[in-house]
């Protein structure tokens, strides 16, 4: 222990509490209770390779609290993670969107060479352009740099058709100095902070302009937080002492709108300014000594600070929120010549939603506002937790802390539990939700600790592995929502049994929240003849259920249905997905479905000496109904698709004929010219003159041809009792004799004209008459 009164921390179990409420292990994401432990809950990602240089590495891949490894772009997840060949970080990929396996892909884009550092990315999708600090990181309480290259950088990528590439002129330095912990913030002007504690000092450091033009910036030199200007100091506070802190101590930054909020904490105990502290800068103002507009400590009694810090500003309000830990858990440790006995009632994580002082003003540049903090406890040191991370989801409009399982460390008076008492639960990062309008606590993370998000089940019972459990919970910079979902990463070990166990290489684990499915789909006809449609779901984010409405009444609950619609026609087709953390539809979509008709149809006669024709409807494209127009005025005549209608002319020529058929789709017509004909009609009753040799001279006129050229003439005389007598003439002729008749015997004759149809009705009997010898 320094003679500052610094405070170690430890990675201990917290008391165990009743069975939580738990992601669904391995699952897509449905909450399920566990009862007890032994399952993980989230996904175990590759392996960190093993580090040798240099000597002094961080203390996880994903500490410390005040940077993220995170981002979203471009529709997916991307974080800073050890590089898979061994040596330095790199960029990796993860599509929460997709269905199948959940792992990280190392793209190789590289963000430090050097191992043992840390980042803090940030990505501003406006311009397109990701920002990554990174720094070689040292041990709490140190002074003097590593070895090599000690150089501080931020490097500037632009993301295009997925993939990253670092711009030219980056990375550029930030400071030169090897670090605790370095946090960057991206101002409405395009300039770049970064805020760092460098040997018991915190200091912000601010390139000369945007960060987002084409070429390089250059940081300026680093200068000491301070806060300047009457009534920008209230109350009188010491800013040599404020800011003279430990070597454990960090500070943390956001920026949004007009202005970068700063906070750091301070544990010196001896000086009487231990707490945490707030600064602000408005974007408009130059950055420097002075530039800052500020508060005393907005949390000040003793055991308040620890250097566990992440904030978070509300896109909506402005209004920007701290998750802190203080050091209420490590009383008896950091004072052993008068130990406090531990209070378990007292706060272990607290949420501070900044907010000017009663009485203040708003802040600007002639006024600090004097920031206070309205206080929430999210533990008690009884309930644990420690590292405790912040992330926004502007959908749910809720604030999401996740914490490390941690509780006390061991009570030195009056007995008690150990950071190795097997009744706690090591290994657990949880989360709560917090309203950010009044702190309080969601009904969808009860209990004292919440929900567990990411659980090794190898951290429990042997209590040897415990503090290799799961710890340094890292999350995006930037705001989330339902699209994006949330993304939590962590570093822990896995372990081949409980009891006794061997760890394998710690490895990074992770589990991705809130993101509701984004619906979409295909649609293939299965036949042409019919109007079935087969849907295929092609939805991100998991979903676990699916609603159909086909937009003619139809529904489904399958995931790929097959429709069968009863007409064609337009339908508004919506499908509604579901995974644990809520619905998403999408836009109706306008499907076609089948085909304006193609109109036919096919005609037969009556008889041949009809003017008749049968009418049948061969249209396709599933048609609702038709219509006939004949052509000749008489009235339409609607049907049925593909039935006959029988219509019958008085006029053998040639007749439009117009036939429609409609669907939900349209009306098609088409207009054929039909010659109506027929066989011939009857002659007129013939005459007859009896000549003598037994023969009849019968005569005749033309009849109606019927549309087609009369080509002959049957003349038939016929009597009782005998065979007929008939002569075939050629057309010219409209008279002829029949020959052979018997005598003694009456005869009639009649006439029937013949065309390319055939004969027609023959004519009347003429008057009967008896041959001649």
């Amino acid at each position: 222990m320094s003679v500052q009164g610094v405070r170690r921390h430890r990675f201990a179990a917290g008391i165990a509490t009743a069975a939580a409420i738990a992601l669904g292990v391995g699952t897509l994401g449905v909450q399920a209770a566990i009862a007890a432990p032994g399952v993980n809950v989230g996904f175990i990602s590759q392996a960190q390779p093993t580090v040798v240089t240099p000597s002094v590495v961080p203390e996880s891949a994903t500490a410390p609290k005040n940077e993220h490894k995170l981002w979203f772009a471009g529709g997916v997840w991307w974080a800073s993670m050890q590089h898979v060949g061994g040596t330095g970080f790199t960029i990796h990929r993860y599509d929460n969107r997709d269905a199948g396996t959940r792992t990280w892909t190392d793209t190789g884009v590289v963000i430090d060479s050097r191992n043992g550092t840390s980042a803090d990315a940030l990505y501003n999708a406006t311009a397109n352009k990701l920002f990554i600090s990174s720094h070689r990181v040292i041990a709490r309480n140190s002074d003097a740099d590593l070895a090599g290259d000690n150089t501080s950088t931020l490097t500037r990528y632009t993301l295009s058709g997925g993939v990253w590439t670092r711009d030219a002129g980056w990375p550029i330095p930030i400071v030169q100095r090897d670090l605790p912990a370095l946090a960057i913030a991206q101002e409405s002007d395009g300039q770049i902070i970064a805020t760092f504690v460098d040997r018991t000092r915190p200091y912000v450091v601010a390139t000369g302009g945007s960060a987002n033009v084409a070429t390089a910036v250059t940081f300026g030199a680093k200068f000491l937080i301070q806060w300047s200007g009457v009534g920008h100091n209230l109350l009188g506070v010491d800013l040599a002492l404020a800011t003279k802190l430990t070597g454990d101590d960090i500070s943390a930054i956001t920026s949004y709108g007009a202005y970068t909020t700063i906070m750091w904490s301070n544990q010196n105990t001896a000086n009487g300014y231990e707490g945490f502290y707030v600064a602000r800068h408005r974007s408009a103002d130059p950055y420097g000594t002075g530039n800052f507009y500020g508060s005393a400590a907005v949390i000040s009694i003793p055991y308040c600070a620890d250097n566990h810090i992440s904030l978070v500003t509300d896109p909506r309000s402005g209004d920007v929120y701290a998750a802190v830990k203080t050091s209420n858990d490590l009383k008896a440790l950091t004072n052993l010549v008068n130990p406090l006995v531990l209070n378990p009632t007292d706060p272990q994580l607290e949420l501070l939603k900044l907010v000017p002082r009663a009485g203040g003003t708003a802040l600007n540049s002639t006024n600090s506002g004097y920031i206070d903090a309205t206080r929430k406890t999210v533990t008690t040191v009884a309930d644990g937790g420690t590292r405790p991370v912040l992330s926004y989801d502007n959908t749910r409009r809720v604030l999401s802390m996740f914490f490390s399982a941690a509780g006390n460390g061991p009570v030195l008076l009056g007995g008690g539990a150990g950071i190795d008492d097997p009744g706690r639960v090591a290994g657990v990062i949880y989360r709560k939700d917090l309203s950010p309008t009044d702190l309080s606590v969601s009904a969808s993370t009860p209990g004292v600790r919440g929900v567990e998000t990411l659980y090794n089940v190898g951290s429990t019972g042997d209590t040897r592995l415990k503090r290799d459990g799961l710890n340094d919970a890292s999350v995006s910079a930037g705001i989330t929502d339902a699209t994006s979902g949330t993304v939590v990463l962590a570093t822990g070990s896995v372990v081949t049994s409980v009891v006794g166990a061997t760890t394998t290489a710690r490895k990074y684990w992770f589990n991705d929240l809130f993101r509701t499915p984004v619906s979409s789909f295909t649609s293939l006809p299965t036949n042409p003849s019919v109007l079935g449609i087969a849907f295929s779901d092609t939805s991100a984010g998991r979903p676990t259920t699916w609603a159909w409405n086909f937009g003619d009444g139809g529904s489904s609950t399958l995931r790929s249905p097959t429709h069968l619609f009863a007409s064609a026609g337009t339908f508004a087709v919506s499908l509604t997905t579901t995974n644990a953390w809520g619905a998403r539809s999408t836009v109706p979509v306008r499907l076609v479905v089948g085909h304006t008709p193609i109109v036919s149809y096919r005609t037969a006669r009556v008889s041949a000496a009809s003017l008749g024709l049968r009418f049948t409807d061969t249209s396709t494209g599933l048609p609702a109904s038709v219509t006939w127009d004949f052509g000749d005025g008489s009235p339409l005549v609607s049907a049925r698709p593909g039935t006959t209608v029988t219509h019958y002319y008085k006029v053998a020529k040639g007749y439009w004929v117009r036939h429609s058929a409609v669907n939900g789709l349209g009306t098609k017509t088409t207009r054929v010219s039909t010659l109506i004909t027929a066989a011939p009609g009857a002659p007129a009753r013939p005459g007859v003159v009896v000549a003598a040799g037994r023969k009849v001279l019968v005569s005749w006129k033309a009849p109606l041809a019927n549309g087609l050229v009369v080509t002959r003439y049957l003349a038939r005389c016929s009597t009782a009792g005998l065979a007929a007598r008939y002569v075939i003439v050629r057309a010219s002729f409209l008279s002829y004799y029949v020959t052979g008749l018997t005598l003694g015997h009456r005869y009639t004759c009649t006439v029937t004209a013949y065309n390319a149809l055939g004969y027609g009705r023959a004519s009347s009997p003429s008057l009967s008459f008896f041959p001649k010898a």
